[in-house]
């Protein structure tokens, strides 16, 4: 499982294949969301291709989530994090946007 935590917001990744596990949630107050549909969507998939860490998101075109990829990787000099988002669905469809960080000095 991968968790990503961002802003006080966290976000569970089970294996691909997976049969079982916890259900997303964005935040603890997620949990208490009046839309079932939000409470019990299952968590995206994650595995790894190579030395990348990928993420697929819902599979079903959503107006505030379209259907997508997520590509983790670090740069080969180790300085730098990429991300690359690539979007299957949707009004954003074909669109793949990337952000890099760089290490910070120790």
């Amino acid at each position: 499982m991968v968790a990503f935590t961002s802003d006080g917001k966290n976000r569970i990744c089970q294996p691909s294949g997976a049969k079982k596990g916890p259900r997303h949630h964005d935040s603890v107050s997620d949990r208490d969301a009046p839309l079932p549909a939000a409470r019990d969507a299952p968590p995206p998939s994650c595995g790894w291709s190579e030395k990348t860490l990928v993420v697929h998101g819902s599979k079903d075109a959503d107006e505030d989530r379209p259907p997508s990829e997520e590509r983790y990787s670090i740069s080969e000099d180790g300085q730098r994090l990429v991300e690359e988002v690539s979007f299957r669905g949707g009004r954003s469809n074909g669109f793949t946007m990337s952000r890099v960080w760089d290490r910070l000095p120790q």
